[in-house]
């Protein structure tokens, strides 16, 4: 799926989007409590988006969140405030509204690319929100298909039929 590059911001986006996934996708809950602890460091807007005003990221990042879980959005939600409610703004603000909400590509492509990171990371629950995700959001199950055919040659290969199994699933429960 080839995306057209018409700026060098959206080619920065495209370069960038998958580390920081990485980084977000494949280290919850690992991290995020320490990442937490930067002093706000995370929550804090960029001088570009100091200057516009538009740094309110949790509002950016709902319409994702609530395209991605749709029904199960309000239990997303909760569920992510039980475990602490400053880990529930920050995956709302950073995780949805900074990485999965940015300019440049669209939120279907943009799952596609979690999908990618979480291949890679055994998390099978995450896998299977996202993959369900991707379709929720527009993406064709053929292209989630070609998604893990392309990865599948790099991931374990005692992995690659638990993944495949876990792709199938939700992929087929829209």
């Amino acid at each position: 799926m080839p995306v057209p590059c018409c700026s060098r911001a959206l080619c920065q986006n495209l370069r960038d989007a998958p580390a920081i996934q990485t980084k977000t996708g494949g280290h919850f809950p690992q991290e995020a409590f320490e990442i937490l602890t930067l002093d706000g460091a995370l929550h804090a807007p960029t001088p570009e988006e100091h200057e516009s005003g538009d740094h309110d990221f949790q509002a950016k990042g709902a319409p994702i969140l609530d395209g991605i879980y749709q029904d199960l959005a309000p239990v997303v939600r909760r569920r992510l405030a039980q475990h602490h409610p400053d880990f529930a703004h920050w995956i709302a603000e950073h995780a949805y509204g900074r990485v999965l909400a940015r300019p440049g590509l669209a939120p279907a492509p943009q799952e596609l690319l979690v999908i990618v990171c979480l291949l890679h990371s055994n998390l099978d629950r995450q896998l299977a929100s996202h993959t369900r995700g991707a379709i929720h959001l527009g993406a064709a199950p053929e292209q989630v298909l070609a998604v893990f055919e392309l990865i599948k040659p790099h991931l374990d290969p005692d992995d690659v039929s638990r993944l495949e199994d876990v792709v199938r699933k939700f992929i087929a429960t829209r």
